[in-house]
């Protein structure tokens, strides 16, 4: 790829040594020199940029700036080393003009001891800069390691790298979704230059505006993204300047480049994806249904008669359907992504690991129609309306499935109540200030938490399975903890999951800027094995390593384009029924490898690579010995336990699931 102005710029910064005596002395600064990188200072640059997303907090980039570093050259540098590296070079990424550094409330940097954090953002508009993440000039190579030529990794873990082999399930997925080109939407654009960014949030009006700057770059152009992972094998391209995994308005700029022909399931694809933008509920018919009675208004909408979609609960994916439906006949090629979203997607795979067909039915995995969120909160004690009872539920038990408990749900309450205060008025009668705990750390009301706590326990008498899950991970985790530093196991798509928490130490390093200097604060590992945090986040590990194989399997093997985000995903309209049973197939797939097994069924010795699914369900003599028929009985020791021959709890036809 050719040198970018961006890269250029800093590289001639480097290469001036600073003129400023505070960055000659910096530690960061010494380090490179001592290494003689201090003389490739376009080299360093192009790392540093590759590694520099606009928005993002200062004490992580310069963390991933100096990791990225020490990878590429090889070096053996301390945490310490890394981080100054880090610094300096975000130091001299603001010295040159193209980045500035504000705390989240919008302030310049000053000297004080704040603990909010800052954030660096690129000055003007990343118009002028070509990002790390994101490439017009094709995608980008296949990855052979786990670290591109650019530093930038594909899973950032001080556990262990990963073993790329191109022909598993995950590394294809990666490598087809980083295959997907994406565009611009004029239209949509126009409006949003019009309208502007309306958020009062400091944070968020300066991401909406980057948002909107990027997209104004990038019109008429093709690009593509690069992927990373977390230790739970889920992908995030959340690191590109505009992506599918951001907000609504990102979601509703962004669209396939190669577009689809639009086909009659296609049109009611978009009836439902318009419903579904304006916070319509039930059945999916019924969703198709009220989009259609309402066909003129959506029209109004596209032609800029009525400013109405405003409201809606999801606006510029709903005026960019709109767009779709107004100008877009059976026939034509459509380039609209349509997002399909999983119900319950936590608490679904409970049901499937624990073999449970009651919370099977409640999530839908078994076809119909179950609203979860409804019928818990019409037991919810509260002088507030079914809707503000459902939604409270729903914020409730959404974290909780992976793993949250009253005080984390409660904020969250509080939250959502203060910024929606129309859809929360019963919340909005409550204390929502902060109060100070035992420890002097901020806590939502004891009323709050009292609500949040009441909402658990509806849930665990509602669907016992979701508590005897918890027991059963938490067993695993604790299980293992004391052999090894680490919990692993291999995910159904053949993901090797290895968690590691360790206890850190806070350390404050120095960011000198043409206006002084800042403090930063950042967390380094100590070495520690962090045993309560490894147990209190064992739940949503093991989840979010579901939902990761439910998306490699999904982009591995689908047929057409697929964009995810976790438990979401999206695709041409044409495209959006045949990726409904697709992914119930993939739900069934997976649930008959009986993932329990796949987590609990091997040893876990310290060389497990993770090449193939068979050859570590080998390691275990049990395994070995049973080759997982459906529903036997597990190990004596084992965490899970189920009634041996239960039938299936996923219905492969059942269409609820994924709307």
């Amino acid at each position: 790829m050719q040198t970018n102005s961006t890269i250029k710029v800093l590289s001639r910064t480097i290469g001036a040594y600073y003129e400023d005596r505070r960055g000659r002395r910096h530690h960061g600064y010494l380090c490179l020199t001592e290494h003689g990188l201090i003389q490739h200072p376009e080299r360093v640059a192009t790392i540093a940029v590759g590694q520099i997303t606009s928005g993002s907090k200062v004490a992580s980039t310069a963390v991933r700036i100096g990791t990225a570093i020490a990878s590429t050259h090889e070096l053996p540098l301390i945490w310490r080393e890394q981080f100054d590296i880090g610094l300096w070079l975000l130091s001299v990424a603001v010295h040159s003009g193209l980045y500035e550094v504000r705390r989240d409330n919008g302030e310049q940097p000053t000297n004080d001891h704040s603990t909010e954090p800052y954030r660096i953002w690129s000055v003007y508009s990343p118009a002028r800069q070509t990002e790390g993440y994101l490439s017009t000039e094709g995608p980008f190579p296949e990855w052979t390691n786990s670290i591109d030529e650019d530093g930038r990794q594909l899973l950032y873990s001080d556990c262990y790298t990963p073993e790329v082999q191109p022909d598993s399930t995950w590394v294809t997925a990666v490598h087809r979704l980083e295959g997907i080109p994406f565009q611009i939407n004029q239209p949509v654009l126009e409006v949003a230059q019009r309208i502007g960014v309306t958020t009062s949030n400091p944070t968020k009006y300066e991401q909406h505006k980057q948002v909107i700057a990027t997209a104004e770059r990038l019109l008429g152009s093709t690009f593509h993204h690069r992927v990373h992972l977390d230790q739970q094998g889920r992908i995030y391209i959340s690191r590109s300047p505009i992506n599918f995994q951001q907000g609504d308005i990102a979601r509703g700029l962004l669209q396939f480049a190669e577009g689809v022909p639009l086909t009659d399931d296609g049109i009611r694809a978009i009836y439902l994806h318009i419903a579904n933008c304006n916070g319509e509920k039930g059945d999916i018919d019924e969703r198709i249904e009220y989009a259609k009675d309402h066909h003129a208004t959506w029209i109004e909408y596209a032609e800029g008669l009525s400013d109405g979609w405003l409201q809606a609960s999801e606006p510029w994916q709903l005026l960019r359907a709109c767009i779709e439906l107004a100008n877009t006949k059976v026939g034509d090629p459509s380039h609209l992504i349509v997002p399909i979203d999983q119900t319950c997607s936590g608490l679904a795979w409970q049901a499937i690991v624990m073999n449970d067909p009651d919370l099977a039915e409640m999530t839908n995995l078994r076809g119909g129609h179950h609203d979860l969120y409804r019928a818990i909160g019409d037991r919810l004690d509260l002088p507030a309306d079914s809707a503000e009872r459902r939604t409270i539920i729903k914020k409730s038990v959404m974290p909780r499935s992976y793993g949250a408990g009253a005080r984390t749900i409660a904020t969250g309450l509080r939250d959502w109540a203060l910024l929606n205060p129309a859809k929360a008025p019963y919340l909005n009668t409550l204390d929502l200030t902060f109060v100070k705990d035992k420890r002097g750390d901020n806590s939502p009301s004891l009323r709050l938490i009292g609500i949040a706590q009441t909402a658990i326990d509806l849930l665990a008498s509602t669907a016992p399975a979701t508590r005897e899950f918890s027991k059963a991970v938490r067993r695993f985790y604790k299980s293992r903890l004391p052999s090894l530093p680490y919990v692993q196991w291999l995910s159904p798509s053949g993901f090797l999951c290895r968690v590691r928490k360790e206890k850190t130490d806070k350390v404050v390093g120095e960011l000198p800027l043409p206006t002084g200097r800042a403090r930063i604060v950042a967390h380094a590992p100590t070495g520690e094995l962090d045993y309560d945090k490894m147990i209190t986040s064992s739940l949503a590990n093991v989840i979010h390593s579901l939902d990761a194989s439910l998306v490699h399997t999904t982009l591995a093997n689908s047929e057409h384009r697929v964009v995810s985000v976790h438990d979401s995903f999206g695709s041409h309209p044409s495209n959006v029924f045949k990726t409904q049973t697709m992914l119930m197939t993939n739900l069934a797939l997976i649930e008959s490898m009986n993932p329990s097994l796949s987590i609990e069924g091997q040893d876990h010795r310290k060389d497990v690579t993770g090449r193939d699914l068979e050859t570590v369900r080998r390691m275990n003599d049990w395994v070995n010995a049973t080759q997982f028929p459906k529903r036997t009985g597990t190990p004596p020791d084992t965490a899970f336990s189920y009634e041996q021959n239960r039938p299936p709890v996923v219905n492969a036809t059942a269409t609820n699931v994924f709307s």
